[in-house]
């Protein structure tokens, strides 16, 4: 959509929406709203009964996220969630590696293989024979390398900050966007989450788990690609599973990450990252 003028905003009426379970009230400029996408246009100027009375319902979208989409729309920037300070159970402290273990290949960890060139996600592309340890440390060089615009995000210095909530605000926000079609939201939701990703420390494990509920949830609330035509790929699944190839061996060892490998998608746009091959 092509940008709106700030007295057109200002002048415009207000467009009321009810957000979340308890249906909070907020109140945003209509013409900002209509600026955003053509749904979102179609929604606040449209034929429905919520253009008519410039009121509708969003039970399905959390406050934070909503206040977001709104810090966007108005500043074309957004805060996400800022992580929490969680004292570590003892049995975390010093998180320690079983040595001789195994990681997710088994026995195929040390063996080299042949691979065809393939497409993966951009900043992560290889090619030629490879031993599967070896090769996933470089794509990790890679995937840090990768440009994704100006801007730093703060990294998890302290094994205790639970950065959970962070990750997922950026992944909801992403949902929301993509719900509606606003295409520049959605960019930049994959841009600072990527670089979040880059700056992301485990800390022997520890944070693992944080990674988890991202992939839960991402791979829960997107759409699966399609290989057309035209073919969709769908942005968020494609950074968080070739940020996964990229750390296996690391994230192997924590349980909720290996039960959100039960989601058929994730494993297996993982395996088509590892390969170098497209879906």
């Amino acid at each position: 959509m092509s940008a709106i003028s700030y007295d057109r905003i200002v002048a415009s009426k207000p467009f009321y929406l009810y957000v979340g379970p308890n249906k909070k009230e907020f109140v945003m400029h209509l013409e900002l709203v209509a600026s955003l996408s053509k749904p979102l246009q179609t929604l606040v100027k449209g034929k429905m009964k919520e253009a008519r009375e410039s009121v509708a319902e969003w039970p399905e979208v959390d406050e934070g996220t909503f206040v977001r989409f709104c810090e966007f729309a108005y500043t074309g920037s957004y805060k996400p969630a800022a992580p929490i300070r969680r004292p570590l159970p003892k049995s975390q402290e010093s998180p320690t590696s079983q040595p001789g273990q195994k990681g997710p290949f088994g026995i195929y960890d040390d063996l080299g293989i042949a691979i065809e060139d393939g497409y993966v996600y951009e900043g992560c592309s290889m090619r030629g024979s490879y031993n599967w340890q070896r090769e996933t440390k470089n794509k990790w060089k890679l995937f840090q390398a990768a440009e994704v615009g100006a801007g730093a995000e703060a990294a998890n210095t302290e094994a205790e900050d639970d950065y959970g909530e962070t990750l997922l605000s950026h992944a909801r926000l992403y949902v929301l966007a993509d719900m509606y079609a606003v295409e520049p939201l959605m960019a930049l939701c994959v841009r600072r989450l990527h670089r979040t990703l880059k700056v992301f420390r485990l800390h022997g494990g520890v944070r693992t788990a944080d990674l988890a509920q991202l992939f839960e949830y991402a791979y829960h609330n997107t759409r699966p690609d399609t290989p057309g035509p035209p073919a969709r790929v769908d942005r968020l699944r494609e950074l968080l599973a070739a940020y996964a190839a990229c750390r296996i061996y690391e994230l192997w060892d924590n349980p909720q990450l290996r039960a959100a490998l039960e989601i058929g998608d994730l494993s297996k746009n993982i395996l088509a990252q590892l390969l170098n091959r497209p879906d």
